[in-house]
């Protein structure tokens, strides 16, 4: 660990930043918690200029890439309360914000070719929608999650996803 802080320190001046990339292009010598370690150090100085691109967004970034711009600055509301947390909300975990996602994603690619924000999204959309779904009952739990959100937070005015019925849920049985 010593000998990366010394190395990056004689490539940047005092009191400079050092990117998280950079410490993450050390080469590796005995461990690679020192990588971890030299990170740790340099945030607790506050030396550390975090650079570094979680998959996961960059992941969902390419997802909401062709959807319309409104709808593209409303969705990452609801997708940043499923991953991190809000009030009297828990995180949930990696793959079930990726399901969600990948649920909502052909809904919302289908709004934006008629409308410009969610806000104009009606009930008979949504019952449309989930009528012709392979899995209705995954897109139909991820619809009224992202509405729900999104009128807790005051960006819609109704939610049109109220009572809207999830369909059977998809049978689980021992996989082979």
């Amino acid at each position: 660990m010593l000998r990366s802080l010394y190395l990056l320190a004689a490539v940047h001046g005092p009191h400079e930043n050092i990117k998280a990339s950079t410490v993450a292009t050390l080469p590796r010598q005995r461990a690679a918690r020192a990588i971890t370690r030299v990170t740790e150090v340099l945030a607790h100085l506050d030396l550390l200029d975090d650079d570094r691109i979680d998959p996961l967004d960059a992941w969902i970034q390419r997802r909401l890439s062709n959807v319309h711009p409104e709808i593209r600055a409303e969705a990452p509301v609801w997708i940043h309360l499923v991953r991190h947390d809000g009030p009297r909300r828990r995180p949930r975990s990696t793959a079930t914000v990726r399901n969600q996602v990948m649920a909502s994603i052909p809904f919302l690619l289908d709004c934006s070719k008629r409308y410009r924000t969610l806000r104009q999204v009606t009930r008979a959309d949504l019952a449309e929608w989930v009528s012709q779904c392979a899995a209705p009952h995954n897109e139909a739990v991820a619809l009224r999650n992202m509405f729900k959100t999104l009128r807790s937070q005051r960006l819609l005015f109704a939610n049109p996803a109220r009572g809207l019925s999830l369909g059977a849920r998809p049978a689980s049985g021992p996989r082979r």
